[in-house]
């Protein structure tokens, strides 16, 4: 038996869709959620890979959106009793080809996903994790569509005293890097919400904050680039675009553990319509 079986590891093969915003973790100093879809079963599969600490990885380790990445994985058991969760041996991880959206490449992207785009709705996941037996839960991830999206932004939240003790530790130096810099990680400056009906006939609407790595990272970079006051129009009209008449657009939704009928955004889904 090899260290890696003996560990319940198994080598998976996965196409990485949606990486959220960097949070404070007391245990892993920052964490980063991490979805995407196991190419290496016989159907495509959702994974979320936790806990990663991306911003403090080696950068031959820091993967791409739409990156096929190979990995050992295992179960994350009782500690995230959702199917989709596995931990990444991520010192092991090789990253592969990125599927970039040139040349046709969504169809690719597409191929990979398979019969996962548009195959639940928002509402089916929310009643899923509904009326449940002890220590079990449904669902917790998919790619859903949105009718008739509606993108808004707000000022971001600062930390609270607790993060904020957090993100110092994190940005301190340890015994093996002493002499190494590394920048505190600051709050999301905005916060973006999406409103839509899923396409459940008996939908009454959601409301859900859209945590994409790349909603934080722009509010960020643009700050350097434009005025404040314009900023939030700049952000919700780019997200809003991803929407658009010409595009089959759906949004990539995940669960809390703690409150697994609360699903969120984590990324949009954006090809042209063919």
């Amino acid at each position: 038996m090899t260290a890696q079986a003996a560990q319940g590891m198994v080598q998976a093969r996965i196409l990485i869709t949606a990486k959220t915003y960097p949070t404070p973790s007391e245990r892993h100093l920052e964490t980063v959620c991490t979805a995407g879809v196991r190419l290496d079963t016989p159907q495509p599969e959702w994974v979320r890979l936790y806990p990663i600490s991306f911003r403090l990885l080696d950068y031959d380790l820091q993967f791409k959106k739409y990156q096929i990445v190979e990995v050992p994985i295992r179960s994350r058991g009782a500690k995230d009793i959702r199917s989709e969760s596995y931990t990444p041996d991520i010192s092991r991880l090789i990253s592969g080809e990125v599927i970039d959206s040139q040349r046709g490449k969504w169809t690719r992207r597409r191929e990979m996903l398979g019969s996962l785009v548009g195959a639940t709705t928002t509402c089916a996941l929310i009643s899923a994790n509904k009326n449940l037996p002890p220590h079990t839960l449904g669902p917790s991830l998919g790619l859903v569509k949105p009718l008739n999206p509606q993108v808004s932004v707000t000022k971001g939240k600062p930390w609270n005293r607790a993060q904020q003790q957090k993100v110092a530790r994190a940005a301190m130096p340890t015994l093996f890097d002493e002499d190494y810099v590394r920048n505190e990680l600051e709050p999301q400056p905005y916060d973006m919400r999406v409103r839509y009906c899923c396409t459940d006939p008996a939908c009454k609407g959601h409301d859900q904050s859209l945590i994409d790595w790349e909603v934080g990272q722009a509010g960020r970079t643009w700050s350097l680039r434009y005025p404040a006051d314009e900023i939030p129009e700049r952000l919700r009209a780019k997200w809003q675009g991803l929407f658009s008449e010409d595009k089959d657009a759906h949004l990539f939704v995940g669960n809390q553990l703690l409150h697994p009928q609360s699903f969120m955004g984590l990324g949009v889904w954006y090809p042209r319509k063919t």
